[in-house]
């Protein structure tokens, strides 16, 4: 990866292929999450598959940091804890995020698809989804309320990819939401899952709280107009009492 680290991927699922040609994903939010982490913070990765943000976040936070990374599929979080071995800082959860603690249907779609396993279906085209043989797991599922409360680590920034599972983790974290009120990223993309809320409703859903929505542009954060529908992207939420902390920070994905 950029800043020197190795990391071990899950070909051919396409953010491993990613990984694996460049040695980095999502370049918008990997560099806004570079300008803003800082050392002795503490990083949840909900949704950490592999583990690529939960590295960066664990060389961004330094050692006196802390990252939680949750990661509920067996196979993947196999992975995700190899890469997290030789990382003191960072600690693999094998759980679901979710709105209440619970066990709940986990849907593993194969090597090929892993970053899009979800308790609901692929988020892919419906000319993909036909093709995709999937198995289950039950699997635990703990709420980042309830995860606070019983290790007192409160978190500075949470990051959200859940494929489709996103309004569950927001009910599960309203007390969050309301009182440390840490920085937020969250997946959004209308792709007609059935179940799935519409990305609007996530974002009217976090704003509810007194956050202000940004989107990403070359890794800084610019004001985010609400919209009916949206493609594949990360909106980033921040408390309206902070939003003077963060600004148009940026690093580049330089080695």
């Amino acid at each position: 990866m950029p800043w020197g680290q190795r990391i071990t991927v899950a070909l051919p699922d396409d953010v491993s292929v990613a990984l694996h040609r460049r040695g980095y994903v999502e370049y918008d939010l990997s560099a806004f999450y570079l300008g803003l982490l800082e050392n002795g913070m503490t990083f949840f990765d909900v949704g950490a598959h592999v583990g690529y943000f939960s590295m960066l976040a664990g060389e961004a936070v330094g050692p006196d940091g802390k990252v939680i990374a949750f990661e509920p599929t067996p196979s993947t979080f196999e992975i995700l804890a190899e890469n997290a071995r030789s990382l003191e800082n960072v600690t693999p959860v094998n759980s679901a995020v979710w709105s209440e603690p619970s066990l709940i249907t986990f849907r593993d779609y194969g090597s090929g698809f892993s970053a899009y396993n979800s308790a609901f279906q692929p988020r892919l085209r419906q000319s993909l989804r036909a093709n995709i043989v999937e198995s289950t797991h039950t699997v635990s599922a703990v709420t980042l309320d309830a995860y606070v409360s019983e290790h007192k680590c409160s978190p500075d920034v949470v990051k959200i990819d859940v494929e489709s599972a996103e309004m569950h983790v927001l009910r599960g974290m309203t007390k969050l939401l309301s009182g440390p009120r840490p920085i937020l990223s969250l997946e959004v993309g209308d792709l007609d899952v059935p179940d799935a809320p519409r990305s609007r409703e996530l974002v009217e859903k976090v704003c509810s709280f007194d956050y202000v929505a940004f989107e990403l542009c070359e890794g800084r954060a610019v004001p985010h107009r609400l919209r009916d529908g949206y493609g594949y992207e990360n909106i980033v939420f921040i408390p309206a009492e902070r939003t003077g902390e963060v600004g148009p920070r940026s690093r580049a994905l330089a080695g």
